[in-house]
């Protein structure tokens, strides 16, 4: 029997970010360790409009891991070297599911909490979240 394949609708498509984010970062591999429930994440949409989600995890080594998706579109990695400080920001290069690159600044508030999110995959997308 045939079945008919049903396209994704917008709805659904910007609903699988906040979904499938918990479940990618959960298989990822971050610094010879499983992945660890995230320390901070965030949802917003990026330069095209899709709706992309943001999540920091702490690794093994002390560092951070910064997952950023775009559901099925598309997952960007990155790590976070530098500790937590007050009125700080931090830069990374993020490389993406969809083979593109990027680089992602994350900044942090008075008191060392991580406030925003900024991205950059040129000729693809960008953006800023707000946690």
């Amino acid at each position: 029997m045939n079945q008919a394949r049903l396209p994704l609708t917008r709805t659904v498509r910007k609903l699988l970010p906040v979904a499938l984010l918990g479940l990618v970062a959960a298989c990822a591999e971050t610094g010879g360790t499983t992945a660890s429930a995230p320390t901070a994440s965030a949802v917003g949409q990026d330069s095209t409009g899709d709706t992309v989600s943001v999540a920091l995890r702490a690794r093994g080594d002390g560092n951070q891991t910064v997952t950023l998706s775009a559901g099925l579109d598309y997952t960007c990695n990155g790590v976070l070297e530098d500790a937590p400080a007050a009125s700080a920001s931090e830069l990374t290069n993020i490389v993406c599911t969809d083979g593109s690159t990027g680089t992602a600044t994350l900044v942090y508030d008075a008191t060392a909490q991580p406030s925003q999110f900024v991205f950059s995959r040129p000729g693809k997308s960008a953006g800023s979240i707000r946690f």
